[in-house]
């Protein structure tokens, strides 16, 4: 988390007219601005969790955007702090690493499953 103090420079910087100024001329020279909306709600909201192995009906990018888009953090990594592992075909290492570490391992229905709760 970033502490408050860098906190409030940022929200500083964002509000100053001089660089509200910079941002409108960038944009105007055709920066594309996308506007960032943080979770506050999903049905993984505020999960950590890892994909490892194949998945057979979603590439890894496409999990990965339904993830977030419950609220969900995505890793590359297993670690003590990972609240979940999707497991697909041929899942190796980071399986291993999770099941170890006793975090909870779901396959590729049980996921969809829990992003309809």
């Amino acid at each position: 988390m970033l502490s408050s103090i860098l906190c409030n420079y940022i929200v500083g910087f964002f509000t100053e007219t001089k660089n509200i100024a910079e941002i409108e001329m960038l944009v105007s020279k055709g920066v594309n601005v996308e506007m960032f909306e943080k979770k506050s709600s999903g049905a993984l909201f505020g999960e950590k969790i890892v994909f490892t192995g194949s998945l057979s009906g979603l590439s890894r990018g496409e999990a990965r955007q339904i993830a977030e888009a419950a609220g969900a953090r995505v890793l590359s990594s297993v670690s003590a702090d990972t609240d979940l592992v999707v497991a697909g075909e041929d899942a190796g290492s980071k399986l291993k690493k999770a099941v170890k570490l006793g975090v909870k391992v779901v396959n590729e229905d049980e996921f969809r499953s829990l992003l309809k709760q």
